[in-house]
């Protein structure tokens, strides 16, 4: 089985996931006036409801700016994340795909598990290069270490 070519993609803070966040919040803050508007309350609570909002829309997007950053490398047999302390190979598990946009994990022996948020418009001439990186990297190696079965069957 051939290997997906080697790729470089820059993680960047993604866009969509900003727009998952602003669509969240507005959600909450409208569900949030319903309810003040159709229920009898006193003021402390309507005051509560909105220093909750306030609040968890602060750390919301406080964490989205903070979002790790860094450049994602495949080179052809193994994934390598440049915002790890130290250089190390990692693995890479597609969590979410929305054929633009990918949520994926890395996890390498050393190094916490990272959660990146990929967008195509962060590199678009090499993200369909990408998407068969991630996709063909486990098939690939799967068929080296058990040779003629197919993945997912069981030994």
């Amino acid at each position: 089985m051939n290997r997906a070519p080697a790729v470089s993609f820059p993680a960047t803070r993604s866009r969509w996931h900003l727009r998952c966040i602003v669509v969240l919040l507005v959600s909450a803050g409208v569900v949030a006036v319903a309810f003040a508007l159709k229920q009898p309350q006193s003021g402390w609570a309507i005051l509560t409801i909105a220093s909750t909002l306030l609040i968890a829309s602060f750390f919301a997007l406080n964490s989205w700016h903070h979002f790790v950053v860094g450049q994602l490398r495949w080179d052809g047999r193994c994934w390598h994340w440049s915002g790890f302390s130290e250089p190390s190979v990692c693995d890479l598990m597609a969590r979410m795909d929305w054929q633009s946009g990918m949520l994926v994990t890395l996890k390498s022996k050393d190094q916490p598990t990272v959660w990146l948020w990929l967008d195509a418009p962060s590199d678009a001439a090499n993200w369909n290069r990408l998407r068969r990186a991630v996709y063909s990297g486990h098939l690939a190696f799967a068929a080296e270490e058990h040779p003629g079965q197919l993945p997912g069957d069981v030994a």
